[in-house]
C-alpha cells in the first residue's frame, strides 16, 4: 500500500519536495488503518476512514496542471489498496456552482417547495418525490441554484438538518453510481462498465445496464442495477422508503425477473447524508417494499447501501454501509 501511493507521488518529490514531505508524514501516520481517499489540491488521495477531520490541502502554492504527479494522484483507486469489501475509493458528483442560500416555508405539491431568497419569495423545483416531512419544515436552511424558469425560479439541491447538509436531489445516485463503477471505486462492481442507461426490461425500466469488461465463464456477463436516493436516518438507521412506492416494489421483481434470465440484479442505494451506520426497509411507511426486498435477496438480488457526505460543493461516497433486508 504505502509503495503504490510513493509511486504515485514519485514526480511530486522532485517538483515539489517540500509539498511531497507534507504527504510522507501523513502516509507514515496511516499505519494499519482502513484506507479510504481525501481530496487534495483537486486530486484524489488516500486517507484513513478513521481520520476524517483530516485536511490536508495547500491553497498558496502553485499546483502543477492535469498531467504530471497531479494526474498520477487522480489515476489512484480502490485497486491500489489493501481493505476489506466495505470500502470504496471516493467519488464525489458536484452541485452546481452557483449555490445561494435560501429558506424553506412549505411544500407546494411533489416537485416544488416555496422559499424565500434575500426576503423575497421563490418557487424551487423540487427534485424528489419522497416525502422527507422532517426536512421540509418551515425555516429549514437550504441550498438552491436559481434559474428563472415557467412554472419556478430555480431548483433545491440540500436540506440542512440536525447540523448537517442533506441531499434531496434523487437525480444524484444516477450520477454518483455512474462515476463510481466507471472510477472502479465500488469493490462489488470492480471489472464492470456501464453499457447504457434507462434499460426498458419488462413493464418498465431500469437505471444501468452493465457489462463485465473480462467475461467470466461461470459468472453472468451483465447485471441489471437499479439505485435508489435516501434521506431519511432514525437513531443512526437509513430507512426506505419514507412513503409508499409501488414502482419500487415492481423494480424488486423486476430484478428477480432478470436473474432468471441469466443476468447478475443489483439494487444500490446512496445515503445522502453521513450519519447512517446501515440501511433497512422501512416497514411502517412500506410493508410491501419490505417483504419485496426480502424475497428478492432472498433469490439472490444483491443489495448494497453507500453513506454519502454532502456539503454545499457536491455529494460524496464515503463508505458502503450494511443492508438489513430483515
Amino acid at each position: 500500500m504505502r509503495w503504490h501511493m510513493e509511486q504515485a507521488l514519485a514526480p511530486l518529490r522532485q517538483e515539489q519536495p517540500e509539498v511531497y514531505q507534507s504527504f510522507s508524514h501523513v502516509m507514515d501516520s496511516l499505519g494499519a488503518i482502513q484506507l479510504n481517499t481525501l481530496e487534495v489540491a483537486g486530486a484524489q488521495f488516500l486517507q484513513p476512514s478513521g481520520l476524517d477531520e483530516l485536511n490536508v490541502k495547500f491553497h498558496n502554492r502553485e499546483m502543477p496542471g492535469q498531467g504530471g504527479w497531479r494526474g498520477a494522484l487522480r489515476g489512484m483507486t480502490a485497486a491500489n489498496v489493501e481493505a476489506d469489501g466495505m470500502a470504496t475509493a471516493r467519488v464525489a458528483v458536484g452541485f452546481p456552482d452557483n449555490l445561494v442560500p435560501v429558506t424553506i416555508r412549505r411544500r407546494a405539491n411533489r416537485f416544488a417547495v416555496d422559499a424565500e431568497r434575500g426576503g423575497r419569495p421563490v418557487r424551487l423545483h423540487l427534485p424528489n418525490s419522497g416525502r422527507m416531512a422532517e426536512l421540509l419544515v418551515d425555516g429549514a436552511s437550504g441550498l438552491a441554484a436559481l434559474r428563472p424558469g415557467l412554472r419556478t425560479q430555480g431548483t433545491l439541491y440540500a436540506i440542512r438538518h440536525g447540523g448537517r447538509w442533506v441531499s434531496v436531489d434523487a437525480r444524484m445516485p444516477n450520477r454518483l453510481l455512474e462515476a463510481a463503477v466507471t472510477a472502479g471505486a465500488l469493490p462489488a462492481f470492480e471489472g464492470w462498465t456501464v453499457e447504457r442507461r434507462e434499460v426498458r426490461w419488462k413493464a418498465g425500466r431500469v437505471d444501468f445496464l452493465l457489462r463485465r469488461v473480462r467475461p467470466a465463464a461461470a459468472e453472468a456477463p451483465r447485471a441489471l442495477v437499479e439505485t435508489k436516493s435516501c434521506n431519511l436516518v432514525e437513531g443512526g438507521v437509513a430507512l426506505f422508503p419514507d412513503g409508499p412506492t409501488l414502482r419500487g416494489t415492481r423494480h424488486l421483481a423486476e430484478l428477480e425477473a432478470a436473474l432468471e434470465a441469466g443476468y447478475r440484479a443489483a439494487v444500490v442505494w446512496f445515503v445522502q447524508r453521513d450519519d447512517a451506520g446501515r440501511l433497512r426497509p422501512h416497514t411502517g411507511a412500506d410493508p410491501a417494499f419490505a417483504g419485496a426486498l426480502r424475497r428478492a435477496v432472498a433469490a439472490g438480488v444483491e443489495a448494497y447501501a453507500y453513506r454519502c457526505r454532502v456539503t454545499p460543493r457536491g455529494v460524496t461516497v464515503l463508505d458502503r454501509i450494511p443492508v438489513e433486508p430483515g
